[in-house]
């Protein structure tokens, strides 16, 4: 071999002249750029499989390393996101299913990991991420507190990415399109549990957007609104203070894991900065636009106008495959006409050329290497071929199972010293061991203990066949893997008391996922008695590691039995209990409970989830009574010490007090005399969900019931944890009001005008008050003020009528009372008692104030006091009907 031979990796490099001096030409660019560039120079590496684009992009990391100085540093960071995958369960997850702030995270975290002296970089992303989290946490508290808000109470069980999305529909952001229509605000809406129309959810989007940015801020509002813009700054900003004046390489390899987040890391590229160098490198094309179906893949060419280098990897040429064989079998030459038809059957892809001249050094004649391929042969095909001719001619058997159990670890070192240590121990090394199967085989990398990725691809294949699954070798292989990660994972569970705590442990979710795996390639029972179980406990404590279960299973669709296809059917329904669909993965794994899927240390807990999870099915079918119980199912099984399912329920307890406490009526949400609400929200507090929200809910429901003591008592409560809570102000001057301790009731509702001035629902109660007081014309004021800030809400015209005729004011009386009549359509019963009164259609006043009774809307004890009813006092019926009776 000549000095002048290229290594890389240790192997010889040849071929690529043109795209190497492309790349010196862009390095030299990037460390000096031109005056006002403001563009990173981007490289996308694009071939089929083994076709060298990780080999060439090792090239470009070898040329920038020979360049560094310290008077020109180039720093390289290079993410191969296949073996990252490996490690992280976050990207185990299926390919759109991965989050981008998790490509994020990858990042900071390799970059930190590879060059301890870079975690100052990126102090402005870790901050931005605690700063999001609190806007998220700001938001729900914002949300939570318009309990008397209900299209803004629908949207509290939404996550902070549904409300997130909801809110970004109609605008642009960074050149990411985003439609405005009504259409797909619906759809987004939908998307978060609720059911709109077009034209409604205009307006709801519109209101959820006011209330969030007045309450905010307007910085703190964008942040929760676009967090991944913010954080693809800060993440930008980090790599481009690392290049400096000099130089930052960025190789992205075997991107086609996460390219479906491209979009997103393309705010990264482009914020990076001109002395920034990125290398993309991976199977799809990302150079040019085109349509999938209906989506639409906008191509780097579309939008990057200068810096932009496409490298279709292709085929070495035939002098390129002589040079290779002549660098690496010197001892061996080939004439001719062996290179033409090593070239042909190789079709020049550098993995099958690595693999033909392995075989060649190896003493393999050369039919039994070149076998039968033609120019029509795909290139994917050709490297199987290769390896399937690898394998019968390069490898005897003790090494075929050590290959083999390679494949299988997938880096795990651990794993496959228990894999290939003998019987007899004594001596062995599976370090030694990967060194010499290195030496002898190209395919294997010792330094990672496992298999290059694309012979990787096809031992696993192979593997997967009818013939290996049931080689008692391969079992036998298998089996020592089961064994390593059960002891494992018994190791890790032992460093936590509860389920939960386990369950945030990278380690024991990776190793989960390795198990259940393991176990589908022994056998399929086995594995879904153990994937089971874990499924259940994801479920209330890792969405991750849920997903990684199903695409475990799924990997192994084809060879699951018709059973256990309808199983993994119904367990992929469970991605939101909201959908209809849902029901049947529930139903199947209760139905597994009763057969003992559940058994075992910990069965309580999971059967305690799923009573938690049919508990949550049942509310949002509606079904609210049969909710409660298999809450209260659930609430038995709670673990002793665990805090996360505890706070599961104690949040499912408090969306049932909302359905069972609150009626909606024309827009506004109101209290009701409902035990059961009452019962739900105790048990969220028993549970120790405390919020401000919460106690207000819970005061205004018992005001209702008549519990005027208690509820003056949680309306303070609530204040006490957040003063500025409107809602509970407004509350506590409800009961002071009840109670006739008038003085009080004003200074609470001045109280929540003064926080929020274009609240109605205060002036209106501030009416009901000075008219009970005999002060017509503060009253006349207030309900002016209301009718101003509520203009669509009758009730508020019916109330100004009441007052305009009790001074008098016929002719205006009568306006007020046609302005609310086409409006009190929508309002409760009770409301449409109080203007048919007023109107002076007392028969009708009479029937809907008994069904508005008897719903609980009112307390007899408010009816006999409110004024809109005076007309009627002279009415014995009337008296009757408010009467206190027994409940």
């Amino acid at each position: 071999m000549t000095n002048q031979t290229i290594l890389v990796n240790g192997k010889p490099f040849f071929g690529r002249v043109e795209e190497q001096k492309r790349f010196r030409d862009a390095l030299s660019e990037t460390i000096n750029p031109p005056s006002g560039e403001n563009l990173p120079y981007v490289f996308l590496v694009y071939g089929d499989g083994g076709i060298g684009k990780s080999t060439l992009s090792r090239r470009f990391c070898d040329i920038a390393t020979e360049k560094h100085s310290l008077w020109c540093p180039i720093h390289t960071l290079w993410i191969d996101w296949e073996e990252a995958r490996r490690r992280l369960p976050a990207l185990q997850v299926g390919h759109d299913a991965i989050a981008p702030e998790t490509v994020f995270d990858v990042i900071v975290h390799t970059a930190q990991t590879q060059h301890r002296g870079w975690q100052g970089y990126f102090t402005a992303y870790h901050e931005t991420q605690q700063r999001r989290a609190s806007a998220e946490h700001t938001a729900h508290q914002v949300l939570d507190s318009a309990t008397e808000r209900p299209e803004l109470r629908e949207l509290r069980s939404a996550g902070a990415t549904a409300l997130a999305k909801i809110l970004r529909v109609g605008s642009s952001l960074a050149g990411l399109p985003i439609g405005n229509s009504g259409e797909q605000l619906a759809k987004a809406f939908l998307e978060a549990g609720i059911q709109i129309g077009a034209e409604a959810a205009v307006g709801l989007r519109q209101r959820l957007a006011d209330l969030l940015r007045a309450r905010m801020g307007a910085d703190t509002y964008d942040l929760f609104v676009n967090p991944l813009e913010h954080l693809a700054h800060a993440l930008a900003d980090g790599l481009r203070r690392i290049a400096g004046r000099g130089a930052l390489l960025v190789v992205l390899d075997t991107y086609e894991v996460v390219d479906a987040v491209d979009p997103w890391l393309r705010l990264v590229i482009r914020n990076s900065g001109p002395h920034v160098l990125w290398v993309l490198s991976g199977r799809n094309d990302l150079v040019n636009s085109r349509r999938y179906g209906d989506t639409y893949f906008k191509g780097y060419a579309e939008e990057w106008p200068r810096r932009l280098v496409p490298v279709n990897v292709t085929q070495l040429a035939r002098d390129d495959v002589a040079a290779y064989f002549a660098a690496t079998v010197p001892e061996r030459p080939l004439d001719d006409a062996a290179v033409d038809a090593i070239r042909q059957t190789t079709r020049g892809i550098p993995l099958a050329i690595v693999l033909a001249a392995e075989m060649w050094q190896k003493g393999i004649a050369l039919e039994n290497i070149v076998g039968h391929s033609d120019k029509d042969t795909p290139a994917q095909q050709i490297v199987d071929q290769m390896t399937e001719r690898y394998l019968l001619h390069a490898v005897t058997t003790a090494d075929r199972y050590a290959l083999y159990a390679i494949a299988l670890a997938r880096g795990d070192r651990a794993v496959l010293q228990g894999m290939l240590t003998p019987t007899d121990a004594s001596g062995f090394n599976v370090n030694d061991e990967l060194r010499r199967l290195e030496r002898a085989y190209a395919s294997v990398y010792a330094g990672e203990a496992r298999l290059h990725d694309d012979p990787q691809a096809f031992f696993e294949a192979y593997l997967r066949q009818d013939a290996q699954l049931s080689d008692p070798s391969v079992q036998r292989l298998i089996e020592r893997g089961v064994a390593v990660l059960e002891e494992r994972l018994e190791r890790i569970a032992a460093d936590y008391d509860l389920i939960e705590e386990r369950l945030t442990d990278d380690d024991y979710l990776t190793t989960t996922l390795a198990l259940s795996d393991y176990l589908f390639w022994l056998d399929e029972e086995r594995a879904w008695r153990w994937l089971i179980p874990r499924f259940v406990e994801a479920l209330a404590y890792n969405d991750n590691l849920r997903r990684g279960l199903l695409t475990e299973a799924g990997r192994w669709r084809k060879r699951l039995s018709a059973r256990g296809k309808r199983r993994l059917e119904a367990l992929q329904t469970l991605t939101s209990l909201r959908d209809e669909a849902a029901a049947t993965g529930l139903s199947e794994l209760e139905r597994l409970a009763e057969r003992g899927y559940l058994a075992g240390d910990g069965e309580a807990e999971r059967r305690a989830i799923l009573r938690w999870q049919r508990g949550r099915l049942y509310y949002y079918q509606q079904r609210y009574s049969e909710a409660m119980t298999a809450l209260d199912q659930a609430e038995q099984g709670l673990p002793a010490g665990g805090q996360v399912l505890r706070d599961h329920l104690a949040e499912a307890y408090e969306d049932l007090g909302g359905q069972l406490g609150w009626r909606r009526a024309a827009g506004r949400t109101v209290a009701q005399a409902s035990p059961a609400a009452e019962d739900a929200y105790q048990k969220a507090l028993r549970l120790g969900r405390v919020s401000s929200a919460l106690y207000h809910a819970l005061g205004a429901v018992q005001a209702k019931l008549k519990k005027y003591q208690q509820s003056l008592e949680n309306f303070q409560k609530a204040l006490e944890i957040d003063p500025e809570n409107v809602y509970a102000w407004h509350g506590l001057g409800n009961v002071y009001a009840d109670l006739r301790r008038y003085d009080e009731a004003i200074a609470a509702y001045r109280q929540a005008l003064q926080l929020d001035p274009q609240f109605a629902a205060p002036w209106n109660g501030l009416g009901l008050v000075y008219t009970l007081q005999g002060e017509l014309e503060q009253a006349l004021q207030a309900w002016q003020k209301a009718v101003e800030l509520a203009p669509t809400e009758g009730s508020c015209h019916a109330s100004l009528a009441s007052v305009l005729r009790r001074l008098g004011r016929e002719e205006e009386a009568r306006r007020a009372i046609e302005t609310a009549r086409p409006l009190m359509e929508h309002e409760s019963e009770y409301s449409r008692a109080c203007f048919a009164a007023i109107c002076g259609d007392h028969e009708e006043a009479l029937r809907l104030l008994q069904i508005a009774l008897d719903q609980h809307q009112e307390s007899r004890d408010w009816a006999r006091l409110d004024p809109d009813f005076s007309s009627l006092h002279n009415d014995p019926r009337f008296w009757a009907l408010v009467a206190d009776r027994e409940a």
